[in-house]
């Protein structure tokens, strides 16, 4: 079976659009996770009204391509952009920080709410 993933948000009080491909199944863990390797996925940012200021990220370490985390984790594209409860924060919020992917997408890191 052949899956593919794309996730689009939108984040709150801004006009900004983020979002990642990824071509992999994106698995549970119980107690734990593991980063999985490859080299197709990427991540976004379509710019806060302005298309031509889109930004497209793609992989630059390829062993931490995407995060298979825990149950109230995921989606996460390496350690860069992702949604889950880290030690108690809202599950609703998604966090950035450029460190997996080669351009940065967000000019600011730390947890944010979407729509």
């Amino acid at each position: 079976m052949t899956v593919y993933n794309l996730v689009v948000l939108k984040v709150n009080d801004t006009n900004e659009i983020l979002g990642g491909y990824n071509p992999l199944t994106w698995e549970v863990f119980i107690g734990g996770g593991a980063y999985v390797k490859t080299s197709d996925s990427f991540i976004f940012s379509l710019g806060n009204k302005n298309l031509k200021k889109s930004i497209l990220s793609r992989i630059l370490k390829k062993s931490y391509g995407i995060w298979n985390g825990q149950i109230s984790e995921g989606p996460w594209f390496g350690n860069d952009l992702g949604i889950g409860n880290d030690k108690g924060t809202n599950p609703k919020e998604w966090y950035y920080e450029k460190y997996t992917y080669h351009n940065p997408i967000k000019n600011i890191t730390g947890w944010f709410s979407h729509y």
